[in-house]
């Protein structure tokens, strides 16, 4: 059976990430029908960077490469197509594509080899890739639209006639599959027209993937506000939120606007109105040249620029700011923890720190504010978010200066006739290098979460460590335990236990060194919910303290 191979190398923002799932989703029913889509992966994003970057990566059997290209090379005759999908393989293609030659040699795959190339207006991809590059997590760029168009013009990034005539280079001209994309055109028939092209069975029938919210177009302005969001560096768990917040309620824009200008979208398409007119004769058999229906932006009647500022008024964000503040103002509260404790040599984004600490004080009630207040203090802002999450569960125990020796036991040697209380607080003086103490047995165990706030006075940087038993394990070691990096001095700090076999029994190591451990309060709280404690449990509770104190 004579097999081919395709590369479909994107381009981006042409539909790869639907067109990628849409083949995973589908990739035993396709088997069915002669087609490969190799590896476990979504894309080959992977086995394409590692044959780009890396050095012979085909050597090296734990590689994706390896693993990948061995696939394809067992199945040679035994399917009629065989798939690989990465826009990877669309980048720096000068660098790639004689490794990638090499990589086939290697594998001893001769088979024909056909690329498929999808070209969308540069104009469209433009825009398209920039709200991408502010909105994604893993990239959250501050720059300027203008800028971002300036990087890309120089960069030659989007010249698709000279990706297009490397790869004509290496596989010959006729081998190449040049796809004009423009969004209004493909929006509900990409993966129609990628089956045509593999010529796929007419009457298969194939699962399409959903459409993930995360990756819907946003308005202009939302971009603009978490462009905003990005330069003053907000957390990505709540940034997180708030793109879903905002990609699920914000449909509509407030006027035509646009980031495109018409001076920059006629710039934009003189820059390559040749080489994709030469794309178009050369490799579509289109003597007119028109590589695009639309060959240059069409600009409404009501079309207004959308300007970007240098500085962040909250108040022209108010839709956004509201619709969080209605969903969840629990992420507008850890924003402001955050701001507080932000710091940046940016002057730009100082200034709009203060300007969105001023507006959130104005929509953040005046006892939710005195509580971010307090929480403020002295603690750090990943404490301060466990904090916030946690602020509804219930106390199991708080151990302070007038019940430690009562909620306490088994102390290290080191300290056991070293403990002082004044002054409201437990001075624990370490001989050695091994202060620990347990604590009395907490309520809330078992396929719940614990959070331990402890504030305390230690005397070097060291590690604070808690120990905790589970129900198959009464030993402490150190795969049950959770561990926080402190610092000499003052330190106010959170530890969180978040394992379903938890008995309740905990053992505190306030330190690795010898020295002063000043202990203010330690405050057990959990998801649990509070149990009653019985009249026979306190006196039960009292007579152990009591028997262990008479040991002593």
């Amino acid at each position: 059976m004579d097999t081919t191979l395709y590369l479909h190398i994107g381009t981006p923002k042409t539909g790869t990430t639907a067109i990628q799932r849409f083949f995973y989703i589908n990739r035993d029913e396709l088997k069915e029908n002669g087609l490969l889509y190799p590896g476990e992966n979504e894309n080959h994003y992977i086995a394409a960077l590692e044959i780009r970057e890396a050095d012979k990566p085909f050597l090296d059997t734990n590689s994706e490469c390896y693993k990948v290209f061995t696939e394809i090379a067992a199945n040679c005759g035994v399917f009629r197509k065989i798939l690989l999908s990465a826009e990877i393989l669309s980048q720096k293609v000068n660098i790639l594509l004689p490794k990638l030659a090499e990589v086939l040699v290697f594998f001893k795959i001769s088979i024909p080899i056909k690329i498929i190339i999808y070209c969308r207006p540069q104009q469209e991809f433009l825009e398209s890739s920039y709200q991408q590059n502010i909105k994604s997590i893993s990239s959250r760029k501050t720059y300027r639209f203008d800028e971002y168009v300036k990087d890309k013009l120089e960069s030659g990034f989007i010249n698709y006639y000279e990706i297009v005539t490397h790869y004509s280079s290496f596989f010959g001209k006729e081998n190449l599959i040049v796809v004009p994309y423009e969004a209004k055109n493909f929006s509900n028939t990409i993966f129609t027209e990628f089956k045509r092209i593999l010529e796929l069975p007419e009457g298969l029938v194939l699962k399409e993937p959903l459409q993930s919210q995360t990756n819907i177009g946003l308005k202009t302005h939302t971009i603009e506000f978490l462009r905003w969001m990005n330069i003053l560096k907000i957390e990505n768990d709540d940034y997180w939120e708030i793109l879903l917040i905002l990609s699920n309620e914000i449909k509509k824009e407030v006027g035509n606007y646009k980031l495109l200008t018409p001076k920059l979208a006629e710039e934009i398409y003189e820059k390559f109105e040749k080489s994709n007119s030469r794309l178009a004769r050369e490799y579509l058999n289109r003597p007119d040249g028109i590589m695009f229906q639309n060959q240059k932006t069409v600009f409404p009647d009501d079309y207004q620029t959308y300007c970007q500022q240098d500085e962040f008024l909250p108040e022209s964000f108010h839709r956004e700011i509201g619709l969080i503040k209605k969903k969840n103002i629990e992420i507008l509260e850890s924003i402001d923890i955050h701001l507080h404790s932000y710091k940046s040599s940016d002057l730009v984004a100082m200034r709009a720190k203060q300007s969105f600490l001023n507006y959130l004080k104005k929509i953040i009630s005046f006892d939710r504010e005195k509580m971010l207040q307090n929480m403020r203090t002295g603690i750090g802002y990943r404490d301060m978010k466990l904090i916030l999450l946690t602020k509804k569960w219930n106390t199991q125990l708080k151990i302070n200066e007038r019940n430690f020796l009562e909620k306490t036991f088994d102390y290290s040697k080191s300290i056991e006739n070293n403990i002082t209380i004044e002054n409201g607080k437990i001075y624990l003086t370490s001989f050695g290098n091994d202060p620990y103490f347990s604590i009395a047995k907490t309520a809330g165990n078992y396929n719940t979460k614990t959070l331990l706030m402890f504030k305390f006075e230690s005397p070097s940087d060291t590690d604070l460590q808690v120990f905790f038993q589970t129900q198959y394990n009464m030993e402490y070691s150190e795969e049950n335990s959770v561990l926080r990096r402190i610092k000499k001095g003052l330190n106010s700090v959170c530890l969180m236990i978040d394992n379903k076999d938890f008995n309740g029994q905990l053992r505190i190591d306030p330190g690795m060194y010898s020295g002063c451990y000043v202990i203010h309060e330690i405050c057990v709280k959990s998801d649990a919910k509070k149990q009653e404690i019985t009249f026979y449990e306190k006196i039960l509770s009292k007579l152990s303290c009591w028997i262990r104190k008479f040991l002593k």
